[in-house]
């Protein structure tokens, strides 16, 4: 048996990691989730417009730099803690 915390504490650390992709620019957001999936999608007239949603591409070159730097630094300290597992 691996315990009880290998499994929550991976997905911590999967997330973790998915969210400096996201911040780097290196992956795309993910869609919010529907509170009711059973539940038809709205209507496009309810969608935001994605153009509004800030993205590191909107940012000036020296804040994505260091927003991508930070990023990259988080990644290396989640890849060191998923080698510990």
């Amino acid at each position: 048996s691996m315990g009880g915390t290998t499994i929550p504490i991976a997905y911590s650390i999967a997330i973790r990691a998915e969210n400096c992709l996201i911040q780097a620019g290196k992956l795309a957001p993910r869609p919010p989730m529907p509170l009711f999936p059973s539940l038809e999608s709205p209507s496009t007239s309810q969608v935001p417009n994605l153009a509004s949603i800030p993205t590191p591409r909107n940012q000036n070159s020296s804040e994505a730099s260091t927003s991508s730097s930070s990023a990259s630094n988080e990644l290396q300290e989640v890849m060191k803690q998923l080698q510990n597992l």
